[in-house]
């Protein structure tokens, strides 16, 4: 198909950086854009950097700098607009290493201004006295007097209420009562177990130093001093340091204490705490430092320990020497770096359910570097396009599009989901954040959130607007394109769960690691807010067999296998969405995985996904590889799959739903049906219920379909019809020689491997089509063809208006 761009040898977003950015004479979006390099482990190394209009960087119109301690830099200026051009070099022990090729880059008109203070300027601004982290000192009367009344306030007294006087922990509790039967699972009860004594710590203290502040009351303060001066007497290189969450807590808990409280602290008492806080935060340091800036991500570090690394160096700026560079590193490292997992589009790489893991450090540390610098570090466009990410992949009323770890537990959206979106909300006055909360607390009978997460921050932070008003009609487009992430979201009726139909693709420039799946090129139906054809198995543990070789793999999502294998797992593995189109009546896109099975011999997978409204769903699939492979189509329900192989297709229904699913390739196909996993899913955490019981992990349903004969090239053809009753939803099927017949559509696809790819759907009626690697479409008797040849168009004519929408390849951000 022409149109068509290939991503041959390049990874997209390498787990540790291997280019400088910016380069290639590209447009860059923010001025002054961040610079970033690739690291060099090394002692007392540093860099110098330079940039300038002129190549040959004359020293009066070049801007430089050098003994950088890190592979980053900021110029805290605006970049006059044309043509840049930069180079680095390392420097050590007195000698300088050649500088760097020469790279270049563009700033235009269009750019986001951004610009902030120097490190040193921003930290000039951080308070002197304490407190200063939680609420600063020059706001704390006013603060109590504002909350004094705040029924949140009266809430965090009567859970600090249950630490006064307790008994504190014993460092040895960090030590795992269980070992489970493999190394493994050792390993595992140890993390557990010290990470339960750390967090229980570290969120007690906090909780008391909040109720302290809020107050006044010194029995609350003295209780977080009582346990923050516990924790410092644990061996920082001991049990609590086993899991990384409760070093971090660990840290938080000293220097909160410190910090909250330190009115009450004798002067033998801060030491002992800034001697805690200096052993934890100065191993992160040196472990960060010219390392973490040029990882793609690192999860625990930036969900939970940044944050708390970061309320540590402010808490003792000042006053610990080494703090004034554990602040310089957070402040650049979060402007250089954030968004870390997504682009301009508001997604998250890691999937919706990990995502809440940072919502805190998302809106808590720019919250605290505006409050220094009076700049917001909340304007990149992720931030309000996250209200949209949230709006689309998890609607109000239903469960989410199912990605990454934790995708298929989603219930509906939690309190603090509800509060994230709220705070963005207001932040950008945008009235469809304002739908968001609304829509997820009217069931409830609230207008208001009432999770933990945030309730600090709505204490401490002024409303930035009047409340938004959710807007009097829904009118957002029923489905939207996250390319950055490579996630696609369409909908039948976004505004209503209950009804709505629900197909989620993902194909991921971010490839498969950390949370992520190898689940290139897969799809999730809901339908009525809950999952009808969906990925499968349990997240019981990360790394247990279970998780490992079905949960996260391949052959436990919607998507194709290659000689019974499935896609990689790393950096390079990856999928991307080229292509997306969306009227009333079609949404259509397009996912590449042909880089995400390395090793096989795969050597193309192009998988068209079509979502005709209201409830039809076709999924059209274009493979090959360098020899006759057996592919196996994989389709997944915690609902009974009924097989018929007479007619090569499959049924499930549901409480809320039903699906009729058809199947065409090459030739006839075995559409098996089974109900294992192939690695059992084994509770031996010894998870149990509220009333005690022991989880059972119940068998879930798979289909794997493949062709009679091992094939170098393969397309499939599968037609889903939905309803909410078995009796309307009736079998697609063949129309003649026009077609496949499903509800108000005729679809016809193009299945012989030898024959350039494409696929057509029209209505009956003729009002409306969609055209990929064909040359026309008739719509109401009229012809409209694709230009250039191969590219994909959709036309839709209703109520006398026309739609006529068209595209080719289009590359993801991280490949221009």
């Amino acid at each position: 198909m022409s149109g068509e761009i290939r991503l041959d040898d390049m990874v997209l977003h390498p787990l540790d950086r291997t280019n400088p950015a910016p380069i290639g004479d590209c447009v860059v979006d923010t001025n002054p854009p961040p610079f970033l390099w690739p690291a060099k482990r090394a002692s007392r190394l540093t860099y110098s950097i330079r940039l300038s209009q002129d190549s040959a960087f004359p020293g009066a119109s070049s801007l430089s700098a050098s003994g950088l301690p890190w592979a980053m830099y900021n110029p805290h200026r605006e970049l006059a607009v044309g043509r840049w051009h930069w180079q680095f070099r390392t420097e050590r022990g007195g000698e300088a290493s050649a500088w760097s090729d020469i790279h270049s880059f563009r700033v235009d008109s269009s750019a986001r201004r951004f610009v902030t203070p120097p490190p040193a300027e921003a930290l000039r601004a951080c308070p002197v006295s304490h407190p200063r982290v939680l609420v600063s000192a020059a706001e704390l009367g006013a603060f109590r007097a504002r909350v004094a009344d705040d029924p949140v306030v009266a809430t965090i007294c009567r859970q600090a209420n249950r630490y006064l006087g307790r008994p504190l922990p014993d460092e040895s509790e960090g030590k795992p009562k269980k070992r489970g039967q493999t190394e493994s699972q050792a390993k595992k009860f140890a993390n557990w177990s010290s990470k339960k004594l750390g967090t229980s710590m570290g969120g007690s203290t906090k909780l008391l130093c909040m109720a302290y502040l809020a107050t006044g009351d010194e029995r609350y303060g003295r209780e977080a001093v009582r346990r923050a001066l516990h924790v410092a007497s644990w061996d920082p290189k001991g049990v609590s340091r086993v899991n990384d969450f409760s070093d971090g807590a660990c840290l938080r808990a000293m220097a909160l204490a410190y910090d909250s409280c330190h009115v009450l602290l004798s002067q033998g008492q801060r030491e002992v705490l800034r001697s805690g806080v200096r052993a934890r935060a100065g191993r992160f340091f040196s472990r960060w430092r010219n390392n973490l800036e040029a990882k793609v991500f690192s999860a625990h570090i930036w969900q939970h320990i940044l944050h708390d690394f970061a309320d540590a160096a402010f808490a003792v700026l000042g006053e610990e020497p080494e703090a004034q560079a554990w602040a310089s590193y957070v402040y650049e490292l979060w402007l250089n770096r954030v968004p870390l997992l997504g682009g301009a589009d508001g997604g998250w790489a890691n999937g919706n359910n990990y995502f809440g893991t940072n919502f805190a450090a998302l809106i808590e540390i720019p919250h605290f570097l505006q409050r220094l610098t009076g700049v917001d570090f909340m304007g990149h466009p992720w931030f309000r396009n996250a209200i949209y990410y949230q709006t689309y992949t998890w609607p109000p009323g239903s469960q989410c599009d199912g990605f990454g770890d934790g995708g298929e537990k989603g219930g509906l959206a939690g309190e603090s989901r509800i509060a994230f979106v709220d705070i963005l909300g207001h932040h950008f006055a945008d009235p469809y954040g304002a739908w968001y909360v609304a829509e997820n607390l009217h069931p409830k009978g609230r207008t208001s959130p009432r999770d933990s997460l945030f309730r600090w921050h709505r204490l401490t932070a002024p409303k930035e607007s009047d409340s938004p008003v959710a807007p009097a009609t829904f009118d957002l487009p029923q489905a939207r394109l996250f390319p950055d992430i490579g996630v696609a979201a369409m909908h039948s009726d976004l505004a209503n769960s209950e009804r709505n139909v629900m197909v989620a693709f993902r194909s991921s420039p971010f490839a498969s690691h950390n949370h992520m799946h190898a689940d290139q090129n897969s799809f999730n139906i809901l339908f009525g807010g809950r999952r009808l054809l969906a990925n499968s198995g349990y997240y019981i543990a990360y790394g247990d067999p279970h998780f490992r070789d079905w949960y996260r793999a391949s052959i436990g999502h919607n998507t194709v296998l290659i000689d019974g294998k499935g896609q990689g797992f790393g950096d390079t593995s990856y999928g991307w969405i080229p292509r997306f189109l969306h009227g009333r009546r079609i949404s259509y896109c397009v996912g590449d995985a042909s880089r995400a099975y390395p090793g096989t011999g795969l050597t193309r997978f192009r998988r068209h996904v079509a979502f005709l409204r209201p409830s039809t769903v076709v999924i059209y699939d274009d493979l090959a590889a360098d020899h006759d492979a057996e592919w196996t189509w994989m389709l997944h329900s915690p609902f009974a799959l009924t097989p018929n192989q007479e007619t090569q297709s499959l049924s499930v229904q549901a409480d809320g739903g039903t699906a009729s699913v058809r199947l065409w390739s090459s030739g006839p196909l075995r559409v098996p049906v089974d109900s294992r996993f192939d690695t059992p899913a084994d509770n031996w955490r010894g998870v149990k219920h509220r009333d005690g019981s022991l989880v059972e992990y119940a068998d879930q349903w798979h289909a794997r379909v493949t062709p009679g004969e091992a094939l170098m090239r393969v397309r499939f053809l599968s037609v889903i019809q939905l309803a909410q009753e078995p009796e309307t939803a009736g079998t697609p099927g063949v129309d003649g020689g026009n077609g496949v017949r499903a509800g108000d559509w005729v679809i016809s696809a193009e299945l012989d491997p030898g024959k350039p790819a494409s696929l057509a759907a029209r209505t009956i009626d003729g009002s409306a089509g969609l055209s990929s690697g064909s040359q026309q479409i008739r719509i109401n008797g009229e012809a409209y063809f694709s230009s250039p040849e191969g590219s994909s168009l959709i036309v839709e004519a209703t109520e006398g208006e026309r739609l006529v929408r068209q595209t080719v390849d289009v590359p993801p951000a991280a490949a221009r």
